[in-house]
Formats: structure tokens, sequence, C-alpha cells
């Protein structure tokens, strides 16, 4: 993606840090809200404690009627 954005010449730039170099995985969504953070890409479930709203992707879904929802 870094190197997408810098082709397009927008002005922006993006520094990649790999492998939980800069936070580890859970450590994220606390460094996005304190502002230490601009940017990141993880799973809802790891602040679904921290934001009431995201512990509605854990709950358990009903599928029994596959067939109807593959139409």
């Amino acid at each position: 993606m870094a190197r997408e954005v810098k082709a397009a010449d927008v002005g922006l730039e993006l520094q990649i840090y790999p492998g939980q170099s800069l936070f580890k995985a859970k450590e994220q969504w606390g460094a996005l809200v304190r502002g230490r953070l601009d940017m990141a890409s993880l799973p809802l479930d790891y602040a679904s404690g921290r934001h009431s709203k995201f512990s509605a992707i854990l709950m358990p879904v009903w599928c029994g009627a596959m067939n109807v929802l593959s139409d």
C-alpha cells in the first residue's frame, strides 16, 4: 500500500512497521486512542472490551439456512 500511495503522488507518506515492531497487536487500540498511532489494521475483537459496539461482532450467528444465504 505504501508503494501505491507514493506512486499516486498525493503528498502522503506511509511508513510500515511490520511484525508488531511498533506496538504489539493488542496494544494497537490503546495507541490509536491516545494518538500514538495514526492508523492500524486490527481485528475489532481486540477493542471489544473497550468499546461496547465492537462487541456485536463477537455474537454467535445461526447459519441453519445457509442454502437461503447462498442464493
